[in-house]
């Protein structure tokens, strides 16, 4: 007769890794749920200060070209101004909306029909909107939204 030696988890070790099966579906089903309004809180939290003052500065002479810059934490570019309101372009929406914040002190800005262009109301006069009506093809397909350096002309010889 012949004796076979079986060899196992204990039950105990196999007991605490049961746990990453309901990890990795609670960790997924959570990051589904988590509104997107904290995260660009967060960014404009940091940038309000100094995009209510660059705003200010735009109201005061609308007509004046004013190229994209930094305002806090955030790259904006001005794509509408006046002296009542402005609208800053900071990015893309995951389904190629072009997004941002309007500063508005007077008015709310109105939302398009059908919703392809909505502004949600943050605080005081600032508003955050997602553009639909912007064509998508229109989105450069390669080149960054704001450069980090202008591209040079220099012939490199061989």
């Amino acid at each position: 007769m012949v004796a076979v030696a079986r060899y196992d988890y204990p039950r105990e070790l196999a007991r605490r890794w049961n746990w990453r099966w309901f990890l990795t579906p609670a960790t997924l089903l959570i990051a589904m749920l988590i509104p997107h309004k904290p995260i660009t809180s967060i960014s404009f939290k940091y940038s309000r200060a100094s995009l209510e003052n660059y705003a200010t500065q735009i109201m005061q002479n609308p007509n004046a070209p004013w190229p994209p810059r930094r305002a806090g934490v955030l790259l904006v570019e001005v794509t509408e101004a006046s002296p009542t309101l402005v609208r800053f372009f900071c990015g893309y929406g995951y389904d190629g909306a072009r997004c941002g914040y309007v500063y508005s002190p007077t008015t709310a800005p109105a939302d398009a029909d059908q919703g392809s262009l909505r502004h949600d109301h943050i605080d005081g006069p600032w508003y955050e909107y997602w553009d639909h009506t912007w064509p998508i093809a229109a989105r450069p397909a390669t080149a960054p939204i704001f450069p980090a350096t202008q591209p040079t002309t220099q012939q490199i010889s061989p």
